[in-house]
């Protein structure tokens, strides 16, 4: 007795198979899927209702050969872990989920090295293009690895990219250290970040300051987590009593008032505290964090639209992000010296 081995894809109902059920051509088909607005109303009933009925999935390699796209975008994080940047990759997502492409996440490690082998394997898996947070890479090494790609950066550390969406770290610095003043503060130190944003939120804070004649009581520099805010804090202790301190980042913050706890100093009776991202931690501290607030999710889907206008054949304009301060609990009006 002989064995006739069937596949899955000839089991599965094709597009003839669709066609010939409604009574209409495979072109229509086609058109009930991708265009529906090109088909009266009662034909496209017809038509889904066929394909609901025989359970018709569409064979995306075909059509992607057809059509030059292959309905993926690489997004490259250099930390997934990290919960801006998760942020900024879920806003992606939502973005492009909700016009059908697949978005293929990859983590760098923040290492210039891994991005270089993540873009170019994402590119050798024909995604439609790249959307990069925080690139480490010179406009000229994308251009090498992703020739004329679609590209949409986030954050880049380095100046030269096209199509990009970025915070302004220098005005979220300079805005902290204007509270400090206004609010009576004058020994004002600073737990500065690496990186391209650290090192602009600590000019915009630097400059503010010597707007008004003064340097700062004393300045750390680490690496955005809780462990530095916290070394930061031993540091600045060493110079004395800050009776402000700005972090670089939400993350650094929970570290200053730890340390600040740890050593007998309430926060903001003793010293007020500003951090920046306003990460969902923020809120729920204890007491709720002043801190710098840039887009989260809404920054990621901003740079999602850019992409998909980019696809469209548009020329979208690059677009800077001022911070906003949001005003909780851990800064307080100091009496005038």
């Amino acid at each position: 007795m002989g064995y006739v081995m069937t596949s899955r894809s000839q089991n599965r109902p094709n597009i003839r198979a669709v066609a010939n059920r409604a009574g209409v051509s495979t072109a229509t088909v086609s058109r009930a899927i991708n265009s529906p607005e090109r088909l009266d109303p009662e034909t496209l009933k017809r038509v889904m209702h066929v394909v609901q009925e025989l359970g018709y999935v569409p064979n995306l390699t075909g059509r992607s050969l057809v059509m030059g796209r292959t309905h993926a975008v690489g997004v490259v994080v250099p930390n997934v872990g990290w919960p801006l940047f998760a942020s900024f990759a879920r806003g992606i997502e939502m973005e492009l989920n909700a016009s059908t492409l697949m978005p293929i996440i990859v983590s760098t490690d923040d290492l210039k090295d891994r991005e270089k082998d993540a873009a170019r394997a994402l590119v050798e898996r024909s995604v439609d293009g790249l959307i990069i947070i925080s690139s480490n890479l010179a406009p000229g090494e994308l251009e090498r690895l992703a020739p004329s790609m679609f590209r949409v950066h986030i954050n880049p550390q380095i100046d030269g990219h096209t199509h990009q969406i970025r915070v302004d770290d220098e005005a979220g610095g300079y805005l902290a250290a204007d509270h400090f003043l206004k609010t009576g503060h004058k020994r004002i130190a600073h737990v500065a970040g690496e990186f391209r944003s650290g090192r602009d939120r600590a000019r915009g804070f630097l400059k503010r300051l010597h707007e008004e004649g003064l340097e700062p009581f004393a300045l750390y520099t680490g690496d955005f987590t809780v462990e530095a805010g916290e070394k930061g804090v031993e540091k600045i202790l060493e110079t004395g009593l800050p009776d402000a301190i700005f972090a670089a980042s939400d993350l650094m913050a929970v570290g200053v008032c730890r340390a600040l706890n740890r050593a007998g100093l309430r926060v903001p009776d003793a010293v007020s505290v500003i951090g920046f991202d306003d990460n969902p931690i923020a809120a729920l501290l204890d007491p709720p964090l002043t801190t710098l607030r840039q887009l989260d999710v809404e920054l990621g889907r901003m740079a999602g639209r850019m992409f998909l206008s980019l696809m469209e054949g548009e020329r979208p304009e690059n677009q800077i992000i001022v911070p906003e301060l949001i005003e909780r609990h851990t800064t307080r009006m100091r009496a005038r010296r």
